[in-house]
């Protein structure tokens, strides 16, 4: 079995996508004597990949939630800080009646 890598075969792809139009790029790449070809990965390399993409995956959700942390954070604080409608209502100086 011999793998072509996609990149390779885009070239020889004609403007329709359909399987019958992909599998004829890949007929006419596979032709080609200076063609590159890839190994294929054992299952250690498959799973090396798997962990770095899950490893990549994850750092990007942790740096989006503490994003998403520190704005909820600073809208708690504006909230709590902001005066109420009761602090903004004007204060009489008159003496209460008795």
């Amino acid at each position: 079995m011999r793998l072509i890598a996609p990149e390779f075969v885009k070239p020889y792809l004609k403007n329709q996508e359909n399987d019958m139009a992909d599998a004829e790029a890949i007929t006419e790449a596979a032709s080609r004597p200076t063609m590159g070809f890839v190994e294929v990965k054992t299952p250690g390399q498959q799973g090396l990949g798997m962990i770095f993409q899950l490893r990549d995956r994850l750092e990007a959700s942790w740096v989006i939630n503490r994003a998403m942390n520190r704005e909820l954070f600073e809208l708690y604080v504006e909230t709590q800080l902001a005066p109420t409608d009761q602090d903004r209502q004007p204060k009489s100086t008159a003496r209460p009646v008795i």
